[in-house]
């Protein structure tokens, strides 16, 4: 069985991961400010639901808590969509809100999770390093101090 509340939480956890406030995801979705109080005590509809999923990218599915899964910016979008973000104006504005993004998911993995992140991070910058010099480097990634 589905809780308001949960729901209510879960939309403040991903507004918090995407950088934006519930006031700014509630207008944009064309709903009142009180609807976080509201949902305290009363399920809303699936309209609503699907209104505020849509504005902060993630999945109905995830506000319900059926799947833990966050989709990130971006997602389901066709190649040629994110081409046009890419190449749109906003694209370079989108660059803090994906680090605020990335620092706010890190933040939530276990310490463990957190150093393997890191070493998978470590490496994915020297492949690409590697890539940019013309090939593949087979260096090792740089150590965190």
């Amino acid at each position: 069985m589905y809780k308001s509340s949960d729901i209510a939480d879960r939309l403040r956890e991903v507004a918090k991961i995407r950088g934006v406030t519930m006031k700014c995801v509630l207008k944009k979705a064309g709903l009142g400010t009180n609807m976080m109080t509201m949902m305290r005590t009363s399920m809303p509809k699936a309209d609503t639901l699907a209104k505020l999923a849509d504005g902060l990218e993630c999945s109905v599915d995830y506000l319900l808590g059926r799947t833990a899964e966050v989709l990130t910016p971006g997602a389901g979008q066709t190649p040629a969509q994110l081409q046009d973000l890419q190449e749109a104006p906003q694209a370079r504005e989108q660059t803090p809100r994906n680090t605020a993004e990335m620092i706010a998911l890190f933040e939530l993995l276990p310490d463990r999770e957190q150093v393997l992140f890191i070493g998978r991070l470590q490496e994915a910058v020297a492949r690409s390093a590697g890539e940019a010099q013309g090939g593949g480097s087979g260096s090792s990634p740089a150590k965190v101090g």
